[in-house]
Formats: C-alpha cells, sequence, structure tokens
C-alpha cells in the first residue's frame, strides 16, 4: 500500500437518483471523505465495519451531509446510501 493511500473510494447509481459510495479508511484516525457530483443530495445512511464487532454492519440513522463531506471510522469500510442525487 502507498504511503500517501488513505481513502479507497468506489461509487454506483442508479436511474432513480440513489448512490451508493464504499468507502475504505485505511488510517487509525478518522476521516472526512469529500462528496462530489451528489446533486442536490442532502441525507445518508451509513453501514460500517470496524474493529468493533458490536457496530458491524449496524445500519445509522439517517444523516446531514455537511459541507459536503462526511466522517469516516478509523481503519473502516463504510458503505453510504444517498438519495435523490439527481
Amino acid at each position: 500500500m502507498d504511503a500517501d493511500q488513505h481513502i479507497m473510494v468506489s461509487a454506483y447509481a442508479d436511474d432513480s437518483g440513489k448512490t451508493v459510495v464504499v468507502a475504505i479508511n485505511y488510517q487509525a484516525q478518522e476521516q472526512q471523505l469529500k462528496l462530489k457530483g451528489i446533486g442536490t443530495a442532502k441525507t445518508y445512511r451509513s453501514y460500517s465495519t470496524t474493529a468493533t464487532p458490536d457496530d458491524n454492519l449496524k445500519a445509522q440513522p439517517v444523516q446531514k451531509i455537511k459541507d459536503d463531506s462526511v466522517s469516516l471510522p478509523p481503519r473502516s469500510i463504510t458503505t453510504l446510501v444517498i438519495d435523490g442525487t439527481n
């Protein structure tokens, strides 16, 4: 792994306006992921897998997108489901 590689991201969109983003945070601290191309979307739901087994893939409450970015937990794989991105 390259030393400058902090986050890996993959995103998928469908015709209904839903976007799913999968982000891997390799760092031992929380990282901010800047979202671009999400149109007028204001909220998202997230599911994370971390070193804490009780939290794995547990749906988090719907959250607001602030400053076009979201927080990724340390050393995690996070799936974001963003509605209304058309």
